[in-house]
């Protein structure tokens, strides 16, 4: 048997922007998972199994064929093209049984710390290992990209959630250009060489967290869609958008900058602007993006001078605030809880091997 254990995420910055290639975001792996176990089987089938979708199963054989409309497309566009990727090399795809099993969700509530992206990674990295496919952590986020951008519905986000699924830790990253991928594809390239080929404007580095800051989050228990949100979200003027990835642009630098000076007065300055432009922008473009209880969780973080903000794409789940002076967290996480915000117990969570970053 075969088990891995895959991290969900949460996004500090680069929210809306990230989507547009080549603008940053800044993303952390916490410490929940998504587990895949599989094991081989002699039946011609590949069963799945799963705590939060139910069972499947179906013949090897008609896999390359299966329709993607249910809510295990993401998972059986995967194993499709590890499936493709083994036929370039001669090798048929086994036929196994995956179970997969996640405590991203609690209580069986949605928390948003990005589900579909973490199921997605721990079922190519169960069928790879399987089948003896030992790919690096770039090549690993290119198959899921390409699961993404070719399954209906996941191919309008960032796939940052997917990049720190894989790499883990503290990352900044910064989409591909998609035209340039979808390219690659319709000249019928093999797998290999599209996922060993540089992708324009990617980037997945991974950074350090001060060991004296500590991010606090909160829950609102009111849960959110980012899939959900970019598709229905209005056309925006352009000029909105060119002025508000120029200065998503200057926050980012600014939060990076504070993480390599350990510098918390700029972090907060940083966060501040941020996330007075995301409300801005937001608003402008009549995307619903806070709701009452998230501005209650970062008005009980201002009060106590603590830079806050609300972390994905808004309208639900959770909010991020932040210290490096640990007095102030106990006050926080009873003035949340006054307003029915559950402080969630996470960390940034770190994976021992691995490659550790990309340029």
């Amino acid at each position: 048997m075969i088990k891995v254990e895959i991290p969900g995420k949460l996004f500090i910055a680069g929210e809306y922007a990230v989507t547009t290639p080549g603008q940053p975001a800044l993303i952390f792996a916490v410490n929940r998972f998504v587990t895949a176990t599989i094991t081989t089987n002699l039946n011609a089938n590949i069963k799945l199994t799963s705590d939060l979708l139910g069972t499947m199963e179906l013949p090897t054989a008609t896999l390359a064929n299966h329709v993607l409309i249910d809510e295990w497309a993401v998972v059986l566009r995967g194993i499709q093209l590890v499936q493709q990727y083994l036929y370039e090399t001669g090798q048929p795809l086994q036929s196994f049984d995956l179970t997969l099993t996640s405590n991203l969700p609690q209580a069986n509530h949605k928390l948003g710390l990005g589900s579909s992206g973490a199921v997605l990674v721990a079922t190519l990295k169960a069928v790879l290992q399987l089948h003896h496919l030992n790919l690096s952590n770039l090549e690993l986020f290119k198959l899921a990209a390409l699961a993404l951008l070719t399954t209906p519905n996941f191919k309008r986000g960032s796939m940052g959630d997917v990049a720190v699924a894989i790499y883990t830790g503290l990352i900044s990253y910064t989409k591909f250009e998609t035209p340039a991928v979808m390219t690659m594809l319709e000249q019928k390239l093999t797998l290999h060489a599209i996922i060993t080929t540089a992708w324009p404007r990617l980037t997945i580095n991974q950074l350090t967290w001060p060991v004296d800051w500590q991010i606090l989050i909160g829950w609102t228990q009111t849960p959110a869609s980012t899939q959900t949100l970019l598709k229905h979200s209005a056309p925006i003027a352009p000029a909105l958008t060119k002025l508000f990835l120029t200065e998503s642009l200057v926050a980012f630098d600014h939060l990076e900058l504070a993480l390599q000076t350990h510098d918390f007065a700029l972090w907060h300055q940083a966060i501040t602007m941020n996330r007075l432009l995301l409300d801005e922008y937001t608003t402008q473009a009549k995307i619903p993006y806070s709701t009452p209880q998230l501005t209650n969780l970062i008005t009980a973080a201002t009060a106590l001078d603590l830079p806050a903000k609300i972390s994905g794409a808004g309208a639900g789940d959770n909010g991020l605030a932040f210290t490096d002076d640990a007095t102030k967290i106990t006050a926080l996480y009873t003035a949340w809880r006054a307003q029915n915000i559950i402080p969630l117990d996470l960390q940034i969570y770190q994976a021992e091997t691995g490659d550790r970053s990309w340029n």
